[in-house]
């Protein structure tokens, strides 16, 4: 969430990837509060608003019960993901793939990294010293849940 809407209790969030659709799709969501604190919560409205939703939860009435919520993460389950959002491994989902470039093999992925303009992977390599592979369409030969195949060496970044 990055902040209160009016005096409603309305939330504005912003998604991780700009063209997610998941969110309007959705019904439920899970919140998780900076201090931990994990809430569920039904969604009575989520309407788009500029790079972002206009996110309505039911109960949360007041901006003051809004405020409450800043900073807090919305969690979707896995299922509530429209289909266009599924047509591959989640970025989540590479975590512990392999990861081979040109030359051999380079180390296995440890840790996503959303940047605003791409996402990349930190790669642990053998020796355990880590490098960021940029996750562009021309730097990946294939991609899967266990392994990636990179198609050249130019996303790597030390």
């Amino acid at each position: 969430m990055v902040s209160v809407h009016g005096l409603r209790g309305v939330l504005k969030v912003l998604p991780h990837w700009a063209g997610s659709t998941a969110l309007p799709a959705a019904t439920d969501v899970e919140l998780v509060l900076p201090n931990g604190q994990r809430l569920q919560d039904r969604i009575e409205s989520c309407t788009g608003s500029g790079k972002g939703f206009l996110l309505k939860l039911c109960g949360v009435d007041t901006r003051d019960a809004a405020d409450a919520l800043r900073g807090a993460r919305i969690e979707l389950e896995r299922a509530a993901l429209p289909s266009e959002d599924r047509d591959g491994p989640f970025l989540v989902d590479l975590v512990g793939a392999a990861v081979e470039a040109p030359s051999g093999p380079l180390g296995r992925a440890v840790e996503v990294v959303v940047h605003p303009t791409v996402d990349s992977l930190i790669v642990e390599r053998p020796d355990g010293s880590r490098v960021e592979v940029v996750l562009r369409p021309e730097y990946i030969e294939s991609i899967d849940a266990t392994r990636i195949v990179l198609a050249t060496d130019d996303g790597i970044l030390s």
